[in-house]
């Protein structure tokens, strides 16, 4: 009956003319699943899912397997050396242009080796998925293509990873017997009669550029074509007709059409673009898999999503107090400070275990002009400017100095716990000149073997905890877990999971706003990280939770802004509010501490 009414509203109003974001109708339901620290679960149905950090194990399974990753697209360059001359070389090792990062935090993309470049083959797959989603594709290696590549790239295709699909979170196939379209299929939707399913994740873009003109596109004039209009299904961009208002980061089915009457009145010159246009009627069906499922109905297929879990940490005679393992593998895990102590002992260049707690920089540093011993230009006893930094402890204080050195890491590591393989006497220490003694005591981070689980996630309040308490004070608030390419709003807080607006900020910052929220492991790994912020709103107030201020201005618009903290519990949420508080600020700072302790 649902159907029947939109399509006779269709009918009386015209097409590009109606949204609702009303009941969707019945689809699937979602079941929750346990996520670990980087926001990918440990497994699905049974089935053991793999990092991208543990291509050691992974590289030599046969047939497929699922791999966790988060998936980000570049621009493909090749040098002419590099590019295939035979069908199955461009299908397996041609210079790839979406890549799977192992976790939110990782370096920016194309930069080390923490990026997994996915073969050419299968990659198509991802397409709504490039904006650094958490994801879990089922994969292979050694496609049966590879014995067609010439000899002398046969291992590369050997080991070349093709994506065969996306299994979380998971896009309905149908909804109550419809086909639910996805943007491989975009070919046949211009064939398409009436209104039809699309569905995929909902992105905007990281940056948003400046509307050169208002009036919209030269030709257009009827507000088909997404011009200045950003939100996007499985990676495809929507019509401004449709209003589509749904927060990023959410799992949608909408029904859409395509060949809108009004393309008729379009330009020659763009009438075929705004045929294709793709207008959003209404949304059937949604879900959060990266916050609380937020779907209605029953099922209808087998298609699943999920929702963040954090298991609360118990007490464990095979943990330190912290969560991290004594042992892995067999091998005893020392503390950061044993580590230290260790390396002025140790006889030769042995590996061992060390835990930490890790703050790793994603995206563009500034480092001041260090000098440079001309005779050892190689030498890293200098990398005092780094993006990787050490604590002990959760919360800090984070440092490297000239104690370790992550240059010659196998993969790039994330904030928060690790157990690092390390060495010292590493013999490339006689690259560093008259620093040699000091590099050869330095601890040499080889690998990192572990990087959280249940036992080690925020608590007491989750990231589930945390996107439900905001979103209960201000219905407008989706906050997600940054990804490697999500805008920093505000200053970061070193070693803390981020949440950040899942929209990107389309007008000038204002009042009662979150610009950002930081979780720590434990409240008090966030007293180490914040200590002289007092908790609860009346500690907002203070002097002490003062960030900085901004203000600016522009044609019919001013503004002038402080941010603050609200600590609460492990939990740091970073406020837009005015410089002297109103009543409406305090009541507001109020609410959301109350909102916070409730989900305790």
């Amino acid at each position: 009956m649902i159907t029947v009414a939109v399509l006779a509203a269709v009918a009386l109003l015209g097409f590009g003319l109606l949204y609702s974001r009303s009941t969707p109708s019945p689809g699937p339901s979602v079941s929750p699943v346990t996520v670990g620290a980087d926001g990918i679960t440990a497994q699905i149905d049974g089935q053991r899912v793999y990092r991208v950090s543990e291509q050691a194990e992974w590289q030599t399974l046969s047939g497929s397997f699922l791999l966790g990753g988060y998936a980000v697209s570049l621009p493909k360059s090749c040098p002419i050396s590099a590019v295939p001359t035979l069908p199955s070389e461009a299908d397996l090792v041609d210079c790839g242009s979406v890549e799977l990062l192992p976790n939110p935090m990782t370096i920016s993309p194309g930069f080390g080796p923490a990026a997994l470049t996915l073969a050419p083959l299968g990659s198509s797959l991802l397409g709504g998925w490039e904006g650094g989603s958490a994801i879990v594709v089922r994969v292979h290696t050694h496609d049966p293509e590879a014995t067609r590549c010439g000899t002398d790239i046969r291992a590369a295709c050997e080991a070349a990873v093709v994506v065969e699909a996306v299994v979380w979170p998971m896009v309905p196939s149908e909804i109550a017997g419809e086909h639910v379209y996805r943007a491989t299929e975009q070919a046949s939707f211009v064939s398409l009669k009436g209104s039809f399913l699309l569905g995929g994740l909902v992105a905007y873009p990281a940056v948003v550029p400046p509307c050169p003109s208002v009036a919209g596109p030269p030709g257009d004039g009827q507000g088909l074509l997404p011009y200045c209009y950003w939100p996007s299904i499985d990676g495809l961009a929507l019509s401004p007709k449709g209003s589509f208002d749904e927060p990023g980061n959410e799992i949608v089915v909408a029904r859409v059409h395509v060949n809108d009457p009004l393309a008729a009145e379009c330009q020659p010159s763009v009438r075929a673009e705004c045929e294709t246009a793709i207008v959003v009627e209404s949304v059937a069906w949604r879900s959060n898999p990266y916050a609380t499922p937020t779907p209605s109905g029953t099922p209808a297929s087998s298609s699943s999503a999920a929702a963040i879990e954090s298991p609360s940490a118990s007490p464990d005679p095979l943990r330190y107090e912290d969560g991290i393992p004594r042992t892995f593998d067999g091998q005893p895990v020392l503390r950061w400070s044993d580590a230290l102590a260790l390396r002025l002992t140790a006889k030769d260049d042995t590996p061992f275990l060390v835990a930490a707690w890790l703050d790793v920089i994603t995206g563009p540093m500034f480092c001041p002009n260090m000098p440079v011993d001309p005779s050892a230009p190689d030498s890293w006893a200098s990398d005092v400017c780094t993006g990787e930094t050490v604590s002990a402890e959760a919360g800090g204080p984070y440092s490297i100095g000239q104690e370790a050195s992550f240059r010659f890491i196998q993969s790039y590591p994330s904030t928060g716990p690790a157990i690092l393989r390390v060495h010292v006497h590493d013999p490339r220490a006689v690259q560093c000149g008259t620093q040699r003694a000091i590099c050869d005591a330095m601890l040499v981070v080889e690998s990192v073997v572990w990087s959280g689980d249940s036992y080690t996630a925020p608590e007491p309040l989750t990231v589930a905890d945390v996107i439900a308490a905001a979103s209960s004070v201000q219905p407008s608030t989706s906050l997600v877990i940054a990804g490697p390419m999500s805008p920093y709003y505000d200053e970061r807080l070193p070693g803390a999971l981020r949440l950040t607006p899942s929209n990107p900020a389309q007008t000038p910052p204002s009042d009662m706003q979150i610009a950002g929220a930081y979780l720590m492991p434990s409240v008090e790994a966030m007293q180490r990280a914040l200590p002289s912020v007092q908790p609860g709103a009346a500690g907002a107030l203070l002097p002490t939770a003062y960030r900085i201020g901004t203000a600016g201005s522009g044609p019919g618009y001013s503004y002038s802004l402080v941010y603050r903290w609200l600590v609460v519990d492990n939990v740091a949420l970073s406020v837009e509010m005015l410089p002297d508080a109103s009543a409406a600020d305090r009541a507001w700072l109020g609410n959301l501490e109350a909102a916070l302790k409730a989900r305790r």
